[in-house]
Parts: structure tokens; C-alpha cells; sequence
């Protein structure tokens, strides 16, 4: 008699989910927590609260990836906002919210309240160029403003 195991998968609830691809991870991604850090945002539990998604751009689909991020979703009944961190990101995150992707063009800097009241928040981050405070501090602001509001009403 074999007995198998289910593996169990706990995902963190949080008001904001930072979508990113691995190779944004360490330099711009770190920025970008440091300064949802310094503008008071914690990492989940804790409330207003974010949460890192990673994806790998060259070995995972974009459909993998949409595919894992849609299971996650699922689980995320707090979720105000996703930040796409580039191109791909916004395309992950698109397709795992069921939005068609020619629905939603990538527009750095611009929040989307999409179909079923979830924002989406398109940021550009490069590699080889340091983002300063101030480069995030509309981000911020548009979070704050975010996660204050009435979420049936919506500020955009």
C-alpha cells in the first residue's frame, strides 16, 4: 500500500502583488520594495501589505507563468493592485486575470482599473539604470490613494 501526499501550497494574502520577472529582481525590483518599505507598505501579513511574484523570462512560458499566477490570484481575496514590472510582466498579468491582451496596451506609469476592479499598474524598469525615490514616488502616491478609497467606487 503506497500513500501519496498532496502538497499543500499556503499563498499570502496582500494588498499589492509586484509582478516581475527574475532578471529585474535584484536591482530595480529591490529598489522598487525598498521604496513601498520606506513609504510604510510592509511585507504580507502585514497590513497595507505587498507581495513579490517572480517569473523566469527564458525558461517558463508566458503561459506558465500566467498559468501559476492565476492559481495564485485565486487565493488573494485582499488584492487591490498588481504592479507589472515591464513589458512582460504586464502581458503575465493580463493573461492571468482572463484580460485579452489587446484589450490593455502597456502604458508605463498608468494605472488600469480592469474588468473585475482590480488595478493595474504598468511601471518600466530597466536594468543598468538606478531608480531614485523619486522615481517611484507617483507610484506610491497612486497607492496610497489606492488602498484608502472606497474599493467599489475606485479613484481612476
Amino acid at each position: 500500500m503506497t500513500s501519496q501526499t498532496a502538497a499543500l501550497t499556503v499563498v499570502q494574502d496582500a494588498d499589492i502583488l509586484i509582478v516581475s520577472p527574475v532578471s529585474q529582481r535584484n536591482s530595480a525590483g529591490s529598489a522598487l520594495r525598498n521604496a513601498l518599505a520606506q513609504a510604510g507598505f510592509r511585507q504580507a501579513p502585514h497590513t497595507p501589505s505587498y507581495r513579490l511574484f517572480t517569473y523566469l523570462t527564458q525558461n517558463d512560458s508566458a503561459d506558465t507563468s500566467a498559468a501559476t499566477l492565476r492559481d495564485e490570484l485565486r487565493h488573494m481575496h485582499s488584492l487591490r493592485a498588481i504592479i507589472a514590472c515591464g513589458t512582460s510582466a504586464h502581458l503575465v498579468a493580463l493573461s492571468a486575470c482572463g484580460v485579452p491582451l489587446s484589450h490593455v496596451p502597456y502604458r508605463p506609469g498608468l494605472t488600469t482599473r480592469l474588468p473585475d476592479g482590480l488595478f493595474l499598474i504598468d511601471m518600466a524598469l530597466t536594468e543598468g539604470h538606478a531608480p531614485t525615490r523619486q522615481t517611484f514616488s507617483p507610484l506610491i502616491n497612486t497607492l496610497s490613494q489606492l488602498l484608502t478609497s472606497d474599493p467599489a467606487e475606485g479613484i481612476f
